[in-house]
């Protein structure tokens, strides 16, 4: 796992309310929890972490359907 897989994947169980190690890559979002006010928590938690903002359009299920989706949209983003 790289730095930003770590980084998301321990925002994603915090905000899951999740033990450390607990989530896997592949792991359905939904399935574990993530619900729609959780997702907002999440990105707010992200932006602030990496620095970033989430474009519009990046704003939708597939983005956040595991952490590996996740992983790959913000990659671009990060500096």
């Amino acid at each position: 796992m790289d730095e930003l897989h770590e980084i998301v994947t321990s925002l994603i169980e915090k905000t899951l309310g999740m033990g450390f190690g607990e989530l896997g890559p592949d792991t359905e979002l939904n399935a574990a929890g993530l619900t729609s006010l959780r997702m907002v928590e999440l990105m707010t938690e992200l932006e602030e972490r990496l620095s970033i903002e989430f474009p519009d359009e990046m704003i939708e299920p597939g983005t956040f359907r595991t952490a590996r989706s996740l992983t790959a949209a913000l990659r671009p983003l990060v500096p």
